[in-house]
């Protein structure tokens, strides 16, 4: 019993703690492939299982307990569907690309791709994303107006590398 025990609170931690390194700023896990994802965990409680603070048969329910919580991965965001499909690229491969520091414009030049369709697409798709947070009451027609003024600027930057002052949508108001 204490052994179950000693078990879930490893997971309760591990669980918190990864959420309060995502907070933090802790290097994200967001672009890692799933062995990448899987081996953290392995890597977190290989000490507890060499210590005998939980068994190896524990270590390896915590890590497949964990794999089964673990939300499916998100999509790259608002309109970069669009520019992956432009540069020649599936979602996946552009995340990737863009973890690893290479910036939309770097990956367009390299493809031959015009970057003016794809900030008419970023541009377009963050349009539509600020339609449905105000038809969803996230965000007032103002604050969404607001965003969409300098829209256009922020997806160009975007798209060399900076990233964005302020989100594009999604705001729940002042804070």
């Amino acid at each position: 019993m204490r052994k179950s025990i000693t078990a879930a609170a490893v997971a309760a931690s591990l669980t918190v703690g990864g959420l309060s390194g995502a907070a933090l700023g802790t290097p994200s896990l967001a672009g890692a492939s799933d062995a990448e994802r899987s081996g953290w965990v392995e890597d977190a409680l290989e000490p507890l299982v060499a210590d005998g603070t939980i068994t190896a048969d524990q270590a390896d329910a915590v890590e497949d307990a964990l794999q089964d919580a673990r939300p499916e991965r998100r999509g790259p965001g608002p309109g970069l569907e669009a520019a992956a499909e432009a540069l020649g690229m599936t979602d996946d491969e552009l995340r990737d690309a863009l973890h690893d520091g290479q910036t939309i414009a770097e990956l367009a030049d390299a493809a031959g791709v015009d970057l003016e369709g794809i900030v008419d697409a970023l541009v377009a798709a963050h349009q539509e994303h600020l339609a449905e947070a105000v038809a969803d009451g996230h965000l007032s027609q103002e604050q969404a107006d607001e965003i969409a003024a300098d829209l256009d600027e922020r997806v160009a930057a975007m798209i060399d590398g900076e990233r964005p002052d302020r989100p594009f949508a999604g705001r729940r108001g002042p804070r």
